[in-house]
């Protein structure tokens, strides 16, 4: 909680309610609006971030916390696609300042082929292939997967068991049950 400030965007079935009032929660909204704000508003953090360290200052990344976006809500995704100006600031985000203490969770990512007309954002995800999975690998449609690997966790999961994804490289983790 000291090292991090959170800002979720929830969806209206409100997953994510129980969290709002956590020490280290800056910011708990439903409304899409919030979520263009706030992209707007995390780029501006870290491009000053990445300013200071182009001048010289190395202390900046030691001195500023982690700024966790949780994106749960389809809706807000879509508002920040269709602003041009938070659509640039996504993409600086997960481009260009990605290494200034950042992360971008994107959740209630259905397990589903991405279609044209998604939002660039669910495209943009998919075609990094970084995710966490919690199903069985045969089971994933988001991309293909190779089939050594889907055959090499071919062991259906168990509850608290996921897989973390990057790129082509796949491992089976263990995550903590919450009660």
């Amino acid at each position: 909680p000291g090292s991090t400030e959170v800002y979720i965007i929830d969806g209206i079935r409100r997953r994510l309610f129980s969290l709002k009032d956590d020490a280290n929660v800056f910011s708990y909204d439903c409304v899409q609006e919030k979520a263009v704000f706030l992209v707007k508003e995390i780029c501006s953090e870290l491009k000053y971030r990445y300013d200071a360290l182009a001048t010289g200052d190395d202390s900046v990344l030691n001195d500023s916390k982690t700024l966790l976006l949780i994106l749960d809500n389809y809706d807000a995704v879509e508002a920040i696609c269709n602003d041009p100006m938070a659509l640039s600031a996504y993409k600086d985000i997960t481009g260009k300042y990605k290494n200034m203490n950042v992360c971008v969770i994107l959740g209630g990512f259905e397990n589903e082929s991405v279609s044209y007309s998604a939002p660039e954002i669910y495209k943009k995800a998919r075609d990094a292939r970084h995710f966490m999975f919690f199903d069985d690998l045969v089971n994933l449609k988001i991309f293909d997967m190779s089939l050594t690997v889907v055959r090499q966790y071919k062991k259906p999961i168990e509850l608290g068991d996921g897989y973390y994804i990057k790129d082509n490289n796949c491992q089976k983790i263990k995550t903590v049950l919450c009660v």
